[in-house]
């Protein structure tokens, strides 16, 4: 929970709460011109923030560090990660898709192209509450649905963060043989999940998906007005920037 917290209080929403709370104690104590200073940042880093353009450049400068599958690259399994689903819970009837299931489809795409033989899908319920079905349980039945014979998937369900979904993926694959694996997971999320695996002991073939930039055809006014769906952007690439630093300074990449 400690971890969330932080996790939030750093984003760039957080921070520029932070800065309004702190303007306003300031401007309480009679420090106008520090206040006011606080007050600048704050907007100044919020609307930075909920531009495209901004939110554009620092989401392609992640997802650009991975390439995209090569063609006929193969591997002794397919890995997908969890994160891919909204949970099942009222008035929900069942698992819903979001803009991550993407991962879903193209590992079934992949494996119906005979990239793998096996598809293991790594993710539990989360530390949340989200739902008291792992999450990897669900995925694995809408690959079922989409085509993977059942006897084909591995689940995992005790995994919650990247680090522990390529741990107990080597728990599955590494006593198994399986060292080369296509590991299928949002294009911003790869750079790090990939160099988690590889330091897990797997040849990873990256298969990212669900780009979040695309090249644009032209840039307008627009661009530097901002919107909540650039904000939502840039804050999950805040967010993989901050994973990265600190899988790095802990020694897990």
């Amino acid at each position: 929970m400690v971890q969330r917290l932080l996790g939030v209080a750093t984003e760039p929403l957080g921070i520029v709460l932070c800065l309004f709370l702190g303007g306003a104690l300031l401007a309480w104590a009679g420090k106008r011109r520090t206040a006011r200073t606080a007050f600048v940042l704050a907007v100044a880093l919020l609307w930075g923030a909920a531009t495209p353009l901004v939110s554009d450049a620092l989401s392609a400068r992640i997802e650009g560090i991975t390439p995209a599958l090569p063609a006929g690259a193969r591997g002794d399994a397919l890995v997908i990660l969890g994160g891919a689903l909204a949970g099942r819970r009222p008035p929900r009837t069942g698992p819903e898709l979001v803009d991550s299931s993407d991962r879903i489809l193209t590992a079934a795409r992949l494996f119906r192209e005979g990239r793998a033989p096996l598809v293991v899908v790594s993710g539990g319920s989360g530390p949340w509450g989200v739902s008291s079905v792992p999450e990897s349980v669900e995925i694995a039945g809408l690959l079922v649905e989409w085509g993977v014979p059942r006897e084909a998937i591995l689940t995992e369900t005790r995994s919650t963060t990247t680090r522990e979904n390529a741990a107990e993926t080597a728990r599955l694959l590494l006593p198994r043989g399986a060292r080369r694996i296509l590991l299928v997971t949002s294009a911003l999320h790869m750079p790090r999940s990939a160099a988690t695996y590889r330091t897990a002991g797997f040849e990873v073939t990256p298969a990212p998906c669900d780009y979040l930039t695309v090249t644009a055809e032209r840039r307008t006014l627009l661009d530097v007005l901002p919107s909540a769906g650039a904000l939502a952007k840039t804050t999950a690439a805040w967010h993989e920037a901050a994973g990265l630093a600190y899988y790095r300074l802990r020694g897990w990449l």
